[in-house]
């Protein structure tokens, strides 16, 4: 019984640390429309998965999926060609 218990809470703890929720907000617009636009039609990408060069091919060709006008569409491939961290510029707008 009580390895029951101890299995029931790891795999409590392990589908609550999985479950893809960020706990944070977002601390800039650029990490906002990563989390939400990305997520809509596949899982959200790795920012370190791509070259700089080929995250600007990759969102400039998901632009009209995106909804994205071309000021927050150039904020989002600079986020993620810095691997997801925002700059200090967004991350005062966003405040």
């Amino acid at each position: 019984m009580k390895n029951l218990l101890l299995l029931i809470s790891m795999l409590v703890f392990f589908f609550q640390c999985s479950s893809g929720q960020f706990r944070y907000p977002p601390r800039c617009e650029a990490e906002r429309y990563y989390r939400t636009k990305c997520n809509s039609c596949h899982r959200r990408p790795d920012p370190m998965d791509k070259t700089a060069e080929q995250w600007s091919v990759v969102l400039w060709e998901h632009q009209k999926r995106l909804s994205l006008d071309d000021d927050n569409l150039r904020n989002m491939i600079a986020f993620m060609q810095r691997g997801g961290v925002c700059s200090d510029t967004s991350y005062a707008e966003s405040k």
